[in-house]
């Protein structure tokens, strides 16, 4: 599916004075309260391991975050030639997503390059097969932007091509019954087969401008993604894990970190003032509740030590329902702090991205839409 680059230049116009988060509002890791969170800890393994946290992790203000986005699409412009290349902006999520957010900041840099705006790099690949189609036998550049990438996965999904809407008689098989053992020899011989279409493709590549990236993401999208270029800015950000010798921690107390702490091999310890990502990518709880393990305690202590995360009195909270009030189990799991409590606990800081009232025609757009529902 298509945007028209006019269509899309409304919408940037439109919005692109909400797209900044404001000097004064940040969100910076305060490093004596975060000392005093960690000596909070009642044994000596959590208190170590809560220092080595914090002294390992990397905030990163929002003009650090812009400036480095501009810098990367910037690097991406100044390889550009005249060489009648197709170059399709791919956004493949809702308007509450990061792309989308990371694409809008990006776009003043790279709108002069941009030929076509898409959200389905398949439909692209497929098109420059079709013989109807105005990119038969193109040569695309594909440019992708994020914020950053943790594990790779998510951007994986966003990127990957879809094996099974191949349309072409030298890899298309007959699909067998779904209740049949044969289909799952169908769909390896699909999967094979999509390998050998993609293969042949050369006329293609994936731009992926990405200016946070962890060494483990690189590694995956490098080896999964056919086609793919990397900025070569992009600042790599070393795993928790390459950067504190977790081989000292005895298993039983590891395994206890990984459910209080929620530590994992490929956890980051990075936040940005716009975002903290969740528990898959990042010390989520550690960040926005800074609750202490191992203590004897009626209630939840809390030594937040992210600055300007202050509580903030809700006139609402007392009309919420019994279980948005309750305080969260700190000894739980929990992916996402700011999904899952954010409306009744004040979590900070917030997703900025997804405060943003985006509108359309003077309309007020529902965040769960992309830019390619807009009429």
């Amino acid at each position: 599916m298509f945007i028209s680059l006019k269509a899309f230049d409304a919408f940037y116009m439109e919005n692109k004075n909400k797209i900044y988060m404001k000097k004064k509002v940040n969100y910076p890791l305060n490093y004596k309260k975060a000392q005093a969170w960690a000596d909070a800890h009642c044994d000596k393994e959590s208190r170590e391991f809560a220092y080595q946290i914090i002294e390992n992790t990397l905030y990163v203000p929002f003009y650090t975050f812009l400036l480095s986005v501009q810098e990367i699409a910037q690097n991406y412009v100044l390889g550009v030639q005249d060489d009648n290349r197709i170059r399709v902006l791919i956004i493949p999520g809702s308007l509450s997503k990061s792309n989308t957010w990371v694409s809008l900041l990006a776009y003043p840099v790279i709108k002069a390059h941009i030929t076509h705006i898409s959200d389905d790099i398949t439909g692209v690949y497929l098109a420059t097969l079709d013989k109807s189609s105005e990119l038969y036998n193109k040569h695309i550049d594909f440019i992708v932007f994020d914020d950053c990438a943790y594990t790779g996965s998510q951007l994986y999904e966003s990127l990957k091509f879809d094996p099974f809407r191949i349309d072409d008689k030298e890899h298309t098989i007959y699909e067998p019954e779904h209740t049949s053992i044969a289909w799952l020899e169908w769909r390896k011989q699909t999967l094979r087969n999509s390998e050998a279409f993609i293969s042949k493709i050369t006329s293609v590549k994936i731009h992926v401008l990405v200016p946070f990236m962890s060494t483990n993401a690189h590694n995956f999208i490098t080896t999964k993604i056919p086609h793919v270029v990397v900025s070569p800015i992009s600042v790599i950000v070393q795993m928790f894990s390459t950067r504190v010798d977790i081989s000292k921690i005895k298993p039983a107390i590891l395994a206890e970190f990984s459910v209080n702490f929620q530590y994992h091999q490929d956890i980051n310890a990075i936040y940005f003032d716009h975002k903290v990502a969740d528990g898959v990518s990042t010390f989520n709880k550690i960040y926005m509740l800074a609750p202490v393990f191992n203590c004897v305690a009626d209630s939840m202590p809390s030594y937040k030590f992210i600055d300007n995360c202050h509580e903030v009195a809700d006139s609402n909270y007392m009309s919420q329902p019994a279980d948005r009030r309750a305080a969260p189990d700190i000894y739980n799991y929990i992916m996402d702090v700011e999904k899952k409590y954010g409306r009744s606990n004040k979590v900070c800081p917030r997703t900025f991205y997804k405060q943003i009232e985006f509108r359309h025609a003077g309309k007020k757009i529902h965040p769960s839409l992309s830019i390619f529902d807009l009429k």
